[in-house]
């Protein structure tokens, strides 16, 4: 088991400060220099910008099951990504009050699902492009069920896998202490 190497991590407001919580001191916002949709806040690696931290504020997934929940949106991004393979490799189900301190009161359930998905970046279909060389990513991603306002809050920190880049511990890491960091300093955010 690789060891965990400790993050720098620095605070950082979401959604225009209705969401707090702590990414790594590396990552700047990605909406700077592309579009990110509104219910996503994007941040990438200054040192490897084929990394990166997604946070999105989905609606609540109602077709899955608690239980189910990570699974659901891990094979929605496949599907979104054009994921030539996806498979999960582990998912677990967190206590709040442990996982989610500040945010245990909304009675969320938390999953955490590691998973890998081979893509080509830019989706390109050009065998003479480089850029169409399948890349295998690691997707670390936490599912937040938050009924009361029917969200599904996606955590996820994707790491592009490479005898150079083991990712594994990072980004376990990374999202252990966004979590433990993670508040809603404004429910409105959410139409309560």
């Amino acid at each position: 088991m690789p060891a965990v190497v400790p993050v720098l991590m620095k605070e950082q407001a979401l959604f225009g400060g209705a969401i707090t919580t702590v990414i790594p001191d590396g990552f700047v916002d990605a909406s700077q220099f592309r579009e990110v949709p509104d219910n996503q806040e994007v941040f990438v690696s200054m040192r490897n910008p084929d990394q990166s931290m997604i946070v999105e504020l989905l609606e609540l997934a109602e077709d899955a099951s608690d239980a189910a929940a990570a699974r659901f949106h891990f094979q929605q991004l496949a599907e979104d990504n054009q994921a030539l393979e996806c498979a999960v490799r582990d998912i677990q189900v967190l206590d709040p009050r442990q996982a989610i301190p500040h945010l245990a009161a909304a009675n969320g359930h938390v999953s955490v699902l590691v998973g890998n998905q081979t893509v080509t970046k830019f989706r390109s279909t050009n065998p003479e492009n480089p850029e169409a060389i399948p890349h295998v990513i690691q997707i670390n991603m936490t599912v937040i069920r938050i009924p009361h306002v029917s969200t599904d809050l996606v955590i996820s920190v994707n790491t592009p896998l490479s005898a150079d880049a083991p990712a594994s511990a990072a980004a376990s890491e990374i999202l252990s202490q966004s979590l433990q960091a993670l508040s809603v300093r404004d429910w409105g955010l959410f139409g309560v």
